[in-house]
């Protein structure tokens, strides 16, 4: 798990998506939007999904907000379908161990 961590966070989706969340929605870099960027890493996620039975959920959770998730894709259980988390169901996870440990 801490090598597929270690990938994900050097995607340039999941840094376009932190860059974008930085500056008003846009990558400075590159002019790309966060919704596009988010897209991206949904699709990525999904993909890791469908190949890691095991892994019921993969989010990308931000800093600020309350350690609010960026990007969520997840399922209950290894037979059911991968969803897309909508963003208005997105989570403040900042109290959670996990998060304040990785900081």
């Amino acid at each position: 798990m801490e090598r597929d961590v270690r990938l994900l966070v050097g995607l340039p989706a999941t840094q376009g998506v932190v860059e974008a969340a930085l500056n008003n929605g846009v990558d400075l870099q590159d002019g790309t939007s966060s919704a596009i960027w988010k897209t991206r890493l949904e699709s990525i996620f999904a993909a890791m999904l469908d190949n890691k039975p095991r892994y019921l959920q993969v989010r990308l959770i931000g800093i600020k907000d309350g350690g609010r998730e960026l990007v969520r894709v997840g399922r209950s259980n290894d037979d059911e379908p991968i969803k897309v988390t909508r963003q208005a169901s997105l989570q403040a996870k900042g109290h959670a161990d996990y998060v304040t440990e990785g900081i």
